[in-house]
């Protein structure tokens, strides 16, 4: 706008805009505190036009301008009935119209142009890619024609609004640095931002921006409904939100009410001058809390456990797979902490023995006394070896057994397990399968090989951390933690490679879960809950060294990963009974 003298009739078409700019900025004079008094110009009703008047009015402008922050006026359109065609037409070519252009300005055009766009869109704009000629025919008639194709320098604009498609989360997005970039592109045009053609091109990708921005607040929404229902159902009431902004006991009542304020502005959302680190951080910590929510199976680690990688070895070995000391070998030394809380984990559990079958002689033969503290069992009777519990894999336990022959007698002072008698019926049956079997190389090569799958997966579905995500390791889902993703996709120390292995042996304990409701080996099943286990252990000697060196964060992750892994392994045992 000039304050030159003006014909009459540009006189009166400079106070209708005026007037009709008047109404939103007196609106936001009311809604904020911005300062300035009225316009006691625009508040007359007649129309002045004498040069002074002219240019009290634009003085008046600027200074409004200079004070209005574009988060204002998206909030007084978005939530009022002045966000209409006629009156955004008006600001846009109002800010377009100054011969200087601030940052402020570029800001407000942004917004301006998207809201413009949204509002003037045909029906499915919102659900379908959207062209750069259907963009620019909608915005004609505030740009004028533009050209056929976006400048050369808008180019990483495209760029950009294809990565959009493959964010998953608000953390994603905020994470990616895709807004920051863009707006450091558009910082560095200048002027030739501005232009009809390039401001077309901003407009498409604001618009999809704002798309993507539904869509994502939609799914963190429903992602901490999720959390707080399953909360709720292990009978977790409150939660430590204090990262959000909010109370270090938050009621999951009052994250309901949360999320449901977060769905009041929802087309608009992105823009509404939120903090969007609530909703990201909420979404956050009710899934921290759920994965740390109180579950059965858990098995306590003295805290002053040494768990280093030679005790583990040392408090195993000690033991043979029947949980007996070792008959080739002296007498354990007096039990440890490391002894206790290790072999009751690592050390596997034998089942309880089948009673004996009847006795059935092929004729009656008296038995010769036997001395006082021996036993002798029926004579001519084959002997039968029993067959030992093997250990878990890694470690490899020496084979013993203990073999009954007929007219000879053990002394229970040597023996380590008093020996039930054997008899042979008249039928030969078969020899009876061994309980648990040692796993095969094999069993550690599936292990490893599913350790290798899953960052694969990961990579992709494009998962970036920080992020929850689902993987599908051979027909068996599962569903990973943030800190899970971070350890599989950057790695590179012993606390990752410890979650690696815990979650890769808590998939490959799901597998063999599946294998056995269809008919699979039970003993399958038994040697992949001694390979959990013994990780199990491994990820317990994690925490109590998180906890020594007061790494809070480690600690919570891996006591969360290692009670998901002693869940299934409950669940697993008595699958496998």
């Amino acid at each position: 706008m000039t304050t030159t003298a003006k014909p009459i009739t540009e006189v009166a078409a400079y106070w209708r805009e005026a007037r009709k700019l008047y109404t939103v900025y007196s609106s936001l004079l009311e809604r904020f505190s911005v300062g300035l008094l009225p316009c006691r110009e625009l508040e007359s009703p007649i129309d002045r036009s004498e040069p002074e008047s002219l240019q009290n009015i634009q003085r008046w402008f600027m200074q409004m301008d200079e004070r209005v922050h574009v988060h204002q006026l998206r909030q007084l359109l978005q939530t009022s009935r002045l966000g209409t065609e006629d009156n955004l037409r008006s600001l846009v070519n109002h800010h377009l119209q100054k011969e200087t252009k601030t940052e402020s300005d570029r800001d407000k055009v942004d917004f301006l142009l998207v809201q413009y766009l949204s509002s003037c869109a045909p029906t499915g704009f919102y659900e379908r890619d959207v062209e750069f000629e259907e963009v620019a025919q909608v915005l004609e008639p505030i740009l004028g024609e533009v050209g056929l194709h976006p400048p050369k320098w808008l180019e990483p604009l495209d760029r950009g609004a294809k990565d959009l498609d493959t964010l998953h989360s608000l953390r994603d997005l905020l994470g990616e640095g895709i807004l920051e970039k863009m707006r450091e592109l558009k910082t560095s045009a200048g002027d030739m931002y501005f232009g009809p053609t390039a401001l077309v091109a901003i407009a498409r990708f604001n618009f999809l921006v704002r798309r993507t921005f539904v869509r994502l607040i939609a799914a963190d929404l429903h992602a901490i409904r999720f959390s707080i229902n399953e909360l709720e159902q292990r009978g977790v009431r409150t939660v430590n939100c204090v990262r959000a902004g909010l109370g270090p006991m938050e009621t999951l009542e009052n994250l309901r009410q949360v999320c449901q304020e977060w769905k009041k502005p929802f087309r608009a959302a992105y823009a509404a001058g939120q903090n969007f680190k609530e909703l990201i951080e909420i979404r956050g910590a009710v899934e921290e809390a759920l994965a740390l929510a109180p579950e059965k199976g858990s098995i306590a680690v003295p805290p002053e456990a040494d768990f280093s990688e030679d005790a583990m070895m040392r408090a195993v070995t000690d033991h043979s797979s029947n949980g007996a000391p070792r008959a080739d070998v002296p007498p354990p030394p007096p039990s440890s902490a490391v002894r206790d809380a290790i072999a009751s984990v690592a050390a596997p559990k034998a089942p309880p023995s089948p009673a004996p079958p009847p006795p059935v002689f092929s004729a009656p033969a008296p038995t010769p006394p036997a001395p006082a503290a021996t036993f002798s069992p029926p004579p001519a009777r084959e002997p039968i070896a029993e067959k030992k519990l093997e250990m878990p894999p890694v470690f490899q336990a020496e084979k013993s057994s203990v073999v009954i022959t007929p007219e000879k007698t053990f002394s229970p002072a040597i023996a380590p397990v008093p020996a039930r008698p054997v008899v042979t019926p008249e039928k030969a049956i078969p020899s009876p399968n061994p309980v648990i079997t040692t796993p095969t190389p094999v069993v550690i090569a599936d292990l490893q090989a599913i350790q290798h799958k899953i960052p694969q997966e990961l990579a992709s579905n494009n998962i970036k951390t920080p992020a929850v995500a689902n993987v599908t390791v051979g027909n068996i889902k599962l569903m990973l933690s943030t800190w899970e993703v971070a350890a599989f996709l950057k790695g590179g120390d012993e606390t990752s490679e410890t979650l690696q292995r815990s979650v890769s042996a808590r998939a490959f304990l799901a597998g063999q879960m599946e294998l056995r409701k269809h008919g699979g080996s039970a003993t399958d099943l038994r040697s992949a809950i001694h390979v959990a286990k013994y990780e199990s252990a491994k990820i317990q000697a994690r925490v109590s060294v998180a906890k020594q060196n007061n790494d809070i964060d480690s600690t919570v992750n891996l006591a969360a990963t290692s009670k998901r892994l002693l869940m299934i392994i409950e669940e697993a045992e008595k699958l496998a009974k």
